[in-house]
């Protein structure tokens, strides 16, 4: 065997040793965004029990967001706070998750049905009052997803 043909050998082993790795590479990424998606949903499922939960486990917050429904015109001051700022966390809530489907790591079907939770939360009049009270602190992009989302109502109701 000459050293041309060793050479040549050589260049050929060498060349499918860039393509396994390439190919491992690949395969690298790949469950990586498996993992970032996984993370995702799991994030986007525990920020909505986070709200449930709290409907329980804090005393007084489920009477204040069923009071609040039909508008805020019925809360004393320190009430109309305490909502607007749950309506606040909920809203944060809603950005951040719309970012995070915006960046592809939500899926659709999950992100439908939570938009409706947000339609039927939004369609009462207390909600929406705190939502426009307060529209101007969230990103251009989300104000327009939200308004388009709250224009739409789908009639059915929350509770």
């Amino acid at each position: 065997m000459s050293l041309n043909d060793i050479y040549t050998i050589s260049q050929i082993l060498a060349s499918l040793a860039v393509v396994a790795s390439l190919i491992f590479v690949g395969m690298q990424v790949r469950q990586a965004n498996h993992m970032m998606r996984a993370e995702a949903m799991r994030n986007h499922a525990d920020k909505f029990q986070s709200v449930s939960r709290a409907m329980f486990e804090v005393p007084g917050m489920a009477p204040l967001i069923a009071k609040g429904f039909d508008g805020m015109g019925v809360f004393d001051a320190i009430e109309r706070m305490q909502f607007i700022n749950i309506i606040m966390w909920i809203l944060r809530i809603a950005e951040e998750l719309h970012l995070q489907f915006e960046q592809g790591l939500i899926e659709r079907d999950l992100w439908a049905a939570n938009c409706r939770i947000w339609v039927r939360t939004f369609q009462g009049k207390g909600p929406l009052e705190a939502y426009e009270l307060r529209r101007e602190l969230f990103t251009p992009k989300f104000q327009a997803f939200f308004d388009d989302l709250v224009s739409r109502p789908d009639g059915k109701s929350l509770y």
